[in-house]
């Protein structure tokens, strides 16, 4: 269903005096010239500019895009249930990276805006021709979508970058964008959309699970592959690389120069590469609210064998439900989280990872197999102000004593061989919002 007339976004881009011209023939498309990134987009309204604003009955927003420009630019789609809303809890962002010359139709996922946010992280998208990097963020309700911002948000080019090192309006000619389609596509219904599996049931693929048979089959499969597992040559009991000579054994992992590059090394003195997988987790639990609940066309048994499915607030009231733990209980039984943690290992051996990365089981480390990362510090109740994105202010008199309280569960790793680091934190940024204090 074509939501945009094209004829009105090219009279919304006159409103907002965005550089704009017909793409030619009969009105094919729209072309349009963006100068600053993050700050300039073509903004469309409802009703001005577009009048459906109920897009639940629809999986996917398709926009048939160009980048016209020389150089690759990383547009940006923005969605907002009210006119200029810009709370990351309140929209959904999606960016996509397009090469030169290049036209498109990104293809945007809607049915999961209800139910859950997301940083960076694309809801599992396929790849989509002539485009890269999919990224989004944020949360919103489909059931009003008034306003979707076009823009962009980074182009890395040498003689359009200004001297505070973005991209400055004074030094940049317009990165020029083609607009040829914005429609609404896939009508679904909103309700049981999600099988007792956690699959869709208006799709089929050829490993989509239909029985329980299924699950077990490939688990069967699945540790036969393991099975067959040789350790990584030149890789010692720390996953360290022994093909060259070790350095000073300090008994933990620290960092060091050599040859003019920084390396981890390991407690034996050797060089040390970390490569792993974060969020390595039991299941992860989806709330429970009435939009989620009515997607679902299958729930589990709060008692009984399926009983761990559900989460419980400090073991009492149900808040959470994590159909993957469902299928690994209909696979191991009630012994599935041992099973689980065992398979998590033997996988990431396999697979030729050195460690485990942040955000995952606590548990894993103490099979003393992989080194890895704690989740870090505590930020809660930190009062020193941020100078950049998830910066604190190191120079802010008050930071010695947040940063000494922020530190003090970390005690406890003081002893460990196997720990490589604590994580700070995640997407730290120095951009131009901090920088102007419009941040």
């Amino acid at each position: 269903m074509k939501l945009i007339d094209l004829t009105g976004a090219r009279e919304a881009a006159v409103r907002q005096s965005i550089p704009c011209s017909k793409a030619g023939g009969k009105f094919p498309g729209l072309e349009i010239g963006l100068f600053a990134p993050g700050r300039d987009a073509l903004v469309l309204r409802a009703p001005t500019d577009f009048s459906r604003t109920d897009w639940r009955g629809f999986r996917t927003l398709a926009v048939e895009i160009a980048n016209l420009d020389a150089d690759e630019v990383k547009i940006e789609v923005a969605l907002a249930g009210t006119p200029g809303e810009t709370d990351r809890w309140k929209t959904a962002t999606f960016t996509a990276l397009i090469a030169p010359k290049t036209r498109a139709t990104w293809r945007i996922p809607l049915q999961q805006l209800r139910y859950s946010a997301t940083w960076g992280s694309p809801w599992g998208w396929p790849r989509q021709k002539g485009l890269g990097c999919l990224e989004s963020t944020g949360l919103l309700d489909t059931k009003r979508v008034a306003e979707i911002r076009i823009g962009f948000t980074a182009m890395p080019r040498t003689g359009r970058v200004g001297s505070a090192g973005v991209e400055d309006p004074k030094w940049a000619a317009p990165v020029r964008v083609g607009l040829y389609r914005v429609s609404l596509e896939d009508p679904i219904k909103p309700k049981r959309w999600i099988d007792r599996y956690g699959q869709s049931p208006a799709f089929d693929w050829p490993t989509k699970v239909k029985a329980d048979s299924d699950i077990t089959r490939a688990d069967r499969k699945e540790a036969a592959g393991l099975a067959k597992y040789r350790p990584v040559p030149d890789r010692d009991r720390y996953q360290a690389w022994t093909g060259r000579n070790a350095r000073r054994a300090a008994g933990f992992f620290r960092v060091e120069s050599v040859d003019g590059r920084w390396w981890l090394i390991a407690p034996n003195g050797r060089l040390y590469y970390a490569t792993g997988m974060d969020c390595v987790i039991c299941g992860v639990d989806g709330r429970l609210d009435k939009a989620v609940l009515a997607a679902h066309s299958w729930f589990p048994p709060r008692t009984g064998d399926m009983e761990k499915s559900w989460h419980r607030r400090d073991g009492k009231e149900i808040n959470g439900l994590s159909l993957y733990r469902a299928n690994l209980i209909r696979k191991w039984g009630p012994d599935f989280r041992r099973r689980y943690l065992d398979r998590a290992v033997a996988r990431q051996l396999a697979w030729g990872f050195s460690s485990i990365g942040n955000w995952s089981d606590h548990d894993l480390s103490k099979y003393r197999m992989l080194p890895y990362f704690s989740v870090g510090p505590s930020y809660a109740g930190m009062k020193t102000p941020y100078v950049a994105k998830l910066i604190h202010d190191a120079f802010d008199p008050g930071f010695a004593a947040d940063a000494k309280k922020a530190a003090a569960g970390l005690a406890s790793y003081r002893n460990d061989r196997m720990l490589v680091g604590h994580f700070l934190s995640s997407a730290w940024a120095l951009n131009s919002e901090y920088a102007t204090g419009c941040g």
